[in-house]
């Protein structure tokens, strides 16, 4: 295990998220990409593809750096430590793009995909020296903006404590507005964790299994009835995606214990009333002492709203954000109440 005076592994996850239209329709949309074209695509952010399940409706890949998720016309994509995921957008974008280029020579046809509207978010990050772009959500901004003009960088948060960067780029049609189905995401990132509930997720020995860990560890009970692909790292680490609900609604985690630099965050696009129940699962399976929740979602969403109190744990802060367009952006800072008497 690293010295806990030395740099641990950078947990906080970049993502990005990108749905399109059809220009001309290809109706396979992002499933006609195959596996080896995906890794392809994948080197640009230095991941590799190491799991996989399908159903009709999604394809959830494990990569060794977090999590790739296609849909026919939506991508979501989550990578942590020092991964280059900008770097992947351009090649992207060529990918499904109306003419040949060396990204989409081997599709069967053009995919003619227009990109609707997409997103790239992060934590700040626990060692920023040692990003890309130098760790500074700025710079991402300048790049972001060239790709995707017209999209806005915001920060929500004291900028001198958890904080969260988003850009937000948005070019659906008007008419589509009210017809597009309604899009949400909940997050819950969380540090300082229990070290007895991370025990579960070292595997010095290389003999724990993937089933065993997800159900010692309570995963398995946070969304019942999941499609389920997991990895077990060694020494130690863990990242599991999982499908749920008639529209193949995703979910995802991923574990750092090291103690000098545990993190977890938990993801998922299911829509909920009330999310005080899935929220209270999450934080009892891993026991942080901090927590930063999100929740994104659109107007046409069925998802509610993050709960004004949570058992055990203290507001530190709140910050809201309505968007010009139909989207509203939540996150509620946590802190554990015996953290707040020490």
């Amino acid at each position: 295990m690293p010295d806990p005076g030395s740099p641990g592994f950078e947990g906080p996850e970049k993502k990005i998220e990108i749905e399109f239209r059809l220009a001309t329709g290809y109706q396979e949309g992002l499933f006609a990409v195959s596996d080896e074209t995906w890794q392809k695509l994948l080197d640009f952010a230095k991941v590799t593809i190491i799991g996989k399940e399908e159903t009709k409706l999604c394809k959830m890949y494990v990569l060794s750096e977090s999590s790739l998720f296609v849909y026919k016309k939506k991508l979501v994509i989550k990578t942590c430590g020092t991964t280059t995921l900008l770097d992947m957008i351009p090649p992207l974008l060529q990918l499904v793009a109306s003419e040949r280029n060396d990204m989409n020579a081997d599709l069967p046809e053009c995919l003619s995909l227009e990109t609707e509207y997409m997103s790239y978010s992060r934590k700040n990050y626990l060692y920023p020296d040692r990003q890309p772009h130098r760790g500074k959500f700025p710079n991402e901004v300048r790049i972001l903006e060239e790709l995707f003009p017209g999209g806005g960088g915001y920060v929500l948060g004291p900028i001198n404590g958890d904080h969260w960067n988003f850009f937000l780029a948005d070019y659906t049609f008007k008419e589509h507005e009210l017809t597009n189905p309604g899009d949400q995401t909940l997050e819950v990132i969380m540090t300082d964790l229990d070290p007895e509930k991370m025990a579960i997720f070292f595997n010095e020995d290389g003999t724990k299994t993937e089933d065993e860990v997800t159900t010692k560890s309570g995963i398995d009970k946070i969304i019942p009835g999941s499609v389920i692909s997991a990895k077990v790292f060694d020494p130690c680490g863990y990242s599991m995606n999982g499908l749920c609900g008639d529209a193949d609604y995703y979910w995802t985690i991923h574990v750092t214990p090291e103690t000098h630099c545990s993190f977890v965050s938990f993801e998922t696009s299911l829509p909920c009333e009330d999310y005080s129940d899935m929220i209270s699962r999450v934080l009892h399976v891993f026991g942080p002492k901090k927590a930063v929740i999100t929740l994104f979602a659109d107007d046409h969403s069925e998802a509610g709203t993050i709960p004004r109190e949570v058992k055990g744990m203290r507001v530190l802060h709140r910050t809201k954000y309505d968007f010009d367009r139909p989207y509203r952006l939540r996150m509620v800072h946590l802190e554990g109440q015996e953290v707040a008497k020490e």
